[in-house]
Protein backbone atom coordinates (compact mmCIF):
# COMPACT_ATOMS: atom_id res chain seq x y z
CA UNK A 1 0.00 0.00 0.00
CA UNK A 2 3.03 2.42 0.83
CA UNK A 3 4.27 1.69 -2.52
CA UNK A 4 0.96 2.77 -4.39
CA UNK A 5 1.21 5.78 -2.22
CA UNK A 6 4.40 6.56 -3.37
CA UNK A 7 3.69 6.46 -7.02
CA UNK A 8 0.65 8.44 -6.66
CA UNK A 9 2.83 10.96 -5.13
CA UNK A 10 5.80 10.63 -7.71
CA UNK A 11 2.80 10.56 -10.83
CA UNK A 12 1.12 14.00 -9.34
CA UNK A 13 4.78 15.36 -8.94
CA UNK A 14 5.18 14.38 -12.99
CA UNK A 15 1.86 15.87 -14.15
CA UNK A 16 2.69 19.40 -12.14
CA UNK A 17 6.11 19.18 -13.30
CA UNK A 18 4.54 19.37 -17.07
CA UNK A 19 1.71 21.54 -16.60
CA UNK A 20 4.28 24.20 -14.67
CA UNK A 21 6.63 23.97 -17.87
CA UNK A 22 3.83 24.03 -20.03
CA UNK A 23 1.89 27.74 -18.60
CA UNK A 24 5.59 29.06 -18.29
CA UNK A 25 6.17 28.52 -21.40
CA UNK A 26 3.21 29.67 -22.63
CA UNK A 27 3.24 32.83 -20.12
CA UNK A 28 6.68 33.65 -21.40
CA UNK A 29 4.98 33.38 -25.06
CA UNK A 30 2.14 36.19 -24.53
CA UNK A 31 4.49 38.40 -22.99
CA UNK A 32 6.47 39.08 -25.67
CA UNK A 33 3.77 39.32 -28.21
CA UNK A 34 2.62 41.77 -25.67
CA UNK A 35 5.91 43.47 -25.59
CA UNK A 36 6.73 43.32 -29.44
CA UNK A 37 3.50 45.29 -30.02
CA UNK A 38 5.31 48.22 -27.47
CA UNK A 39 8.61 47.50 -29.81
CA UNK A 40 10.13 45.91 -26.53
CA UNK A 41 11.83 42.47 -26.84
CA UNK A 42 12.95 40.60 -22.95
CA UNK A 43 16.81 40.55 -22.53
CA UNK A 44 16.94 37.54 -20.41
CA UNK A 45 18.73 37.40 -16.52
CA UNK A 46 19.97 34.59 -15.16
CA UNK A 47 17.75 32.42 -11.87
CA UNK A 48 20.05 33.03 -9.70
CA UNK A 49 18.27 34.69 -6.95
CA UNK A 50 19.34 38.18 -7.88
CA UNK A 51 17.40 37.94 -10.75
CA UNK A 52 15.08 41.53 -9.41
CA UNK A 53 18.61 43.30 -8.67
CA UNK A 54 20.22 42.38 -12.16
CA UNK A 55 17.24 43.11 -14.12
CA UNK A 56 17.48 46.98 -12.60
CA UNK A 57 21.71 46.90 -13.28
CA UNK A 58 21.10 46.02 -16.47
CA UNK A 59 18.63 48.75 -16.94
CA UNK A 60 20.67 51.37 -15.54
CA UNK A 61 23.65 50.20 -18.00
CA UNK A 62 21.84 49.92 -21.11
CA UNK A 63 19.93 53.61 -20.27
CA UNK A 64 23.10 55.24 -19.06
CA UNK A 65 24.73 54.01 -22.38
CA UNK A 66 21.98 55.66 -24.18
CA UNK A 67 22.40 58.54 -22.88
CA UNK A 68 20.52 59.07 -19.63
CA UNK A 69 22.02 60.31 -16.86
CA UNK A 70 21.62 57.75 -14.60
CA UNK A 71 24.32 55.86 -12.00
CA UNK A 72 25.82 52.47 -12.33
CA UNK A 73 25.53 50.29 -9.72
CA UNK A 74 26.02 46.43 -10.03
CA UNK A 75 23.55 44.22 -8.33
CA UNK A 76 25.08 43.94 -4.84
CA UNK A 77 25.79 47.45 -4.63
CA UNK A 78 21.74 47.93 -5.53
CA UNK A 79 21.12 45.55 -2.14
CA UNK A 80 23.35 47.21 0.19
CA UNK A 81 21.53 50.77 -1.41
CA UNK A 82 18.91 49.24 -0.67
CA UNK A 83 19.04 48.05 3.15
CA UNK A 84 20.85 51.52 3.92
CA UNK A 85 17.60 52.89 2.66
CA UNK A 86 15.47 50.44 4.46
CA UNK A 87 17.66 50.99 7.77
CA UNK A 88 17.26 54.53 8.36
CA UNK A 89 13.96 54.79 7.57
CA UNK A 90 12.52 52.03 9.20
CA UNK A 91 9.28 53.97 10.20
CA UNK A 92 8.56 54.21 6.36
CA UNK A 93 8.64 50.75 5.60
CA UNK A 94 8.36 48.66 8.73
CA UNK A 95 4.64 48.50 7.45
CA UNK A 96 5.11 47.06 3.99
CA UNK A 97 6.59 43.92 5.85
CA UNK A 98 3.91 41.32 5.92
CA UNK A 99 4.04 39.64 9.51
CA UNK A 100 2.13 36.25 10.23
CA UNK A 101 2.64 34.47 13.30
CA UNK A 102 1.65 31.14 12.13
CA UNK A 103 3.76 28.31 12.89
CA UNK A 104 4.08 28.03 9.30
CA UNK A 105 4.83 31.11 8.48
CA UNK A 106 6.83 32.35 11.00
CA UNK A 107 7.58 36.69 11.57
CA UNK A 108 10.62 38.07 10.89
CA UNK A 109 11.77 41.30 12.27
CA UNK A 110 12.31 44.23 10.03
CA UNK A 111 16.15 44.76 10.77
CA UNK A 112 16.43 40.46 10.17
CA UNK A 113 14.84 40.87 6.94
CA UNK A 114 17.50 44.36 5.88
CA UNK A 115 20.26 41.80 6.53
CA UNK A 116 18.69 38.51 4.69
CA UNK A 117 18.16 40.78 1.86
CA UNK A 118 21.92 41.46 1.58
CA UNK A 119 22.64 38.23 1.05
CA UNK A 120 23.76 37.56 -2.70
CA UNK A 121 20.38 34.94 -3.52
CA UNK A 122 17.53 36.64 -1.54
CA UNK A 123 14.78 37.44 -3.54
CA UNK A 124 13.93 41.19 -3.62
CA UNK A 125 10.01 42.24 -3.63
CA UNK A 126 7.53 44.86 -3.64
CA UNK A 127 9.07 47.06 -1.12
CA UNK A 128 12.66 46.74 -2.76
CA UNK A 129 11.03 48.03 -5.96
CA UNK A 130 9.26 51.50 -4.22
CA UNK A 131 12.42 52.15 -2.61
CA UNK A 132 14.42 51.72 -5.85
CA UNK A 133 11.90 54.52 -7.72
CA UNK A 134 13.17 56.55 -4.97
CA UNK A 135 16.94 56.01 -4.63
CA UNK A 136 17.23 56.09 -8.69
CA UNK A 137 14.96 59.21 -9.04
CA UNK A 138 13.22 56.78 -11.92
CA UNK A 139 9.97 55.26 -12.60
CA UNK A 140 9.78 51.26 -12.95
CA UNK A 141 7.34 49.52 -15.28
CA UNK A 142 7.43 46.12 -14.64
CA UNK A 143 5.53 44.00 -17.65
CA UNK A 144 3.83 40.55 -17.20
CA UNK A 145 1.70 38.53 -19.49
CA UNK A 146 -1.67 39.87 -18.42
CA UNK A 147 -0.67 43.94 -17.43
CA UNK A 148 1.91 46.38 -16.63
CA UNK A 149 2.67 47.80 -13.15
CA UNK A 150 4.04 51.29 -12.59
CA UNK A 151 5.70 52.29 -9.82
CA UNK A 152 6.35 56.03 -9.76
CA UNK A 153 9.08 58.01 -8.14
CA UNK A 154 7.87 61.27 -6.53
CA UNK A 155 10.74 62.85 -8.52
CA UNK A 156 10.75 61.81 -11.98
CA UNK A 157 13.74 62.15 -13.78
CA UNK A 158 11.86 61.02 -17.28
CA UNK A 159 13.69 57.49 -17.28
CA UNK A 160 11.43 54.39 -16.97
CA UNK A 161 13.23 51.72 -16.33
CA UNK A 162 11.34 48.30 -17.99
CA UNK A 163 11.49 44.28 -16.46
CA UNK A 164 9.18 41.63 -16.87
CA UNK A 165 8.05 39.55 -14.14
CA UNK A 166 7.37 35.99 -14.47
CA UNK A 167 5.00 33.71 -12.29
CA UNK A 168 5.52 30.88 -14.01
CA UNK A 169 9.28 30.84 -16.08
CA UNK A 170 10.93 28.34 -13.66
CA UNK A 171 9.99 26.03 -11.43
CA UNK A 172 11.81 27.09 -8.37
CA UNK A 173 9.35 30.72 -8.33
CA UNK A 174 9.11 33.64 -9.62
CA UNK A 175 11.64 35.56 -11.70
CA UNK A 176 12.36 39.28 -13.53
CA UNK A 177 14.18 39.83 -16.62
CA UNK A 178 15.40 43.17 -18.75
CA UNK A 179 13.20 44.85 -20.72
CA UNK A 180 14.90 46.43 -24.14
CA UNK A 181 13.39 48.02 -27.32
CA UNK A 182 13.67 45.96 -30.63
Amino acid sequence: MNFYKDEQIFLIFIFNFFVEVDVGKQEYEQLQDKLKELGLKIHDIQPDGNCLFKSIEHQLKYYSENGYNLPKYNYMELRRLIVDHLKSNQNEYESFLAVNNTSDSPSINYLTYCENMLKDGEWGSELEIIVLTKLLNCNIKIHNSYNTIEYNSPNNSGATLNISYHKHQYLLGEHYNSIIPI
